[in-house]
């Protein structure tokens, strides 16, 4: 006989809630927030260390105008040069800019809107990730990201040549830094991405996070002011994943796209699906008697016996008085269904040899 210890059926019920807590809702539709960033405005933040460079020199040559030409001429050339870590450049130009992130007072925090940003027509400055290890790019978007809901995040991206050359791929990570110390990274994309698009013709590649299944996350957003330390922000991070390919490896992107929480409905199907519509919705106990009576036969895989349904529904009108409001109370027994024997065990009723299976009975098998 298989037997369950308290710490095992504990923890099954806590993985049922997490569970159904992530297919329900509670509340009114979330307000959704956008970020719309392109690299022209995160190229704007580096542009000045170029400008001052240019001071520095001719300050330092001043006095030696033939000399100051011969080094401003240098220090032009290497503007234009690629880097070996990720960078901006501006196409029309050809002028590059090593794109440098750091935590220390969300200096580089995006701030979001509540309208719908739209990828521009054209564009004259891309991020260029380099292939090779540890490459990537940080888009930080400060400590407004929700706790749930689906974060869909958006790029225009491409490979930084027309040529037909390997195929570079990308990853997505979630991550913060809140201290020196305190620092998380988790990688949010399922697979690689490969980045099909060439220079001349990019495309917008997309990927859809569910937020609540993100750990950790900051534990300071909403109690840290931004600027200060800890740091509550968050961050993305679009890492090329390929191994290196010299600069036939290169990722380059124009434009990044966040929305969260993202629903195409609400309530969302999910949700629906355990607080169907019915006749009895305005009557509580009979509502939750609709409710658990379908969701028990469809998890225990067979007809109920009244008086089990009868306890479930003892338990909910006890957690009823605890709970703000009915479905967070039906949430909890629902988590007691699916941490019991009925649902973790196979369970056969004594029958005739010759009884012919029904449905339930066909499905557990």
């Amino acid at each position: 006989m298989l037997h369950m210890s308290v710490t095992q059926l504990e923890t099954y019920r806590q993985l049922a809630l997490n569970a159904l807590q992530r297919a329900t809702v509670r509340g009114e539709r979330p307000p959704v927030i956008h970020w719309g960033i392109t690299m022209e405005q995160a190229a704007d933040r580096e542009w000045p260390q170029r400008t001052k460079q240019l001071e520095n020199l001719k300050e330092k040559f001043k006095d030696d105008p033939e000399k100051q030409k011969q080094e401003i001429d240098q220090l032009l050339a290497s503007f234009k040069q690629p880097h070996s870590r990720p960078y901006y450049r501006q196409l029309s130009s050809g002028d590059t800019v090593p794109a440098v992130w750091q935590y220390n007072g969300a200096k580089y925090a995006f701030a979001p809107t509540e309208t719908e940003p739209h990828f521009p027509e054209t564009f004259d400055h891309v991020a260029v990730i380099p292939s090779g290890r540890n490459q990537q790019l940080t888009v930080e978007l400060g400590d407004r990201i929700p706790d749930e809901g689906l974060m869909r995040v958006r790029i225009r991206a491409s490979r930084s040549t027309t040529e037909d050359e390997q195929i570079p791929s990308l990853q997505l990570e979630f991550g913060f830094q809140a201290s020196n110390e305190g620092r998380a990274e988790v990688r949010v994309s399922g697979r690689d991405t490969p980045i099909l698009a060439t220079a001349d013709a990019p495309k917008i590649y997309q990927w859809d996070v569910p937020l609540g299944e993100i750990y950790p996350r900051n534990s300071f957003r909403h109690i840290a002011p931004m600027g200060g330390l800890p740091s509550p922000s968050e961050y993305l991070r679009f890492v090329n994943s390929s191994v290196p390919q010299g600069r036939h490896g290169d990722i380059q992107i124009d434009y990044v796209e966040v929305t969260a929480p993202v629903y195409d409905e609400w309530p969302p199907q999910s949700h629906r699906r355990i607080f169907f519509d019915s006749e009895n919705r305005a009557d509580e106990a009979r509502y939750a008697r609709d409710v658990l009576t379908r969701f028990m036969s469809l998890a225990w895989r067979r007809n109920l016996h009244e008086e089990e349904v009868d306890r479930k529904l003892d338990l909910f009108q006890s957690m009823r008085q605890e709970c703000d409001t009915f479905e967070e109370a039906m949430v909890e027994v629902l988590a007691t269904v699916l941490s019991s024997p009925q649902f973790l065990y196979v369970v056969h009723e004594e029958t005739a040899p010759d009884t012919a299976l029904n449905p339930y009975e066909l499905a557990t098998r």
